[in-house]
C-alpha cells in the first residue's frame, strides 16, 4: 500500500525565497531522486544536483562534494 501524502510538503514551497539546492545521489533509490527534484521544482528558487556515484548517505561516501554543495548554498545566501 503507498501512502499519497508521504510526497507532500507540511509546508507551502512555493513561498520559500531564500535560496535552495537539493541533491540526491546518482545511485539513491529512484524515490529519493524523485522526491529531492519535485521539491527543488516547487520552490521558486530551487535547484536540484545530482552526486554522481553517491547513494543515499552521500556525507559519508562522497564528503567532498557534498561539501561543496554546502559551500555553494552559503555562496547563494550571501555566506
Amino acid at each position: 500500500m503507498t501512502d499519497p501524502t508521504l510526497n507532500t510538503p507540511t509546508f507551502d514551497p512555493t513561498t520559500v525565497t531564500t535560496p535552495v539546492i537539493t541533491a540526491s545521489g546518482s545511485r539513491s533509490l529512484t524515490h529519493h531522486r524523485q522526491t529531492a527534484r519535485h521539491l527543488a521544482n516547487l520552490i521558486p528558487t530551487g535547484h536540484h544536483t545530482s552526486i554522481d556515484g553517491a547513494g543515499h548517505i552521500a556525507h559519508v561516501t562522497h564528503p567532498q562534494d557534498l561539501a561543496a554543495l554546502v559551500e555553494q548554498a552559503a555562496a547563494l545566501n550571501g555566506g
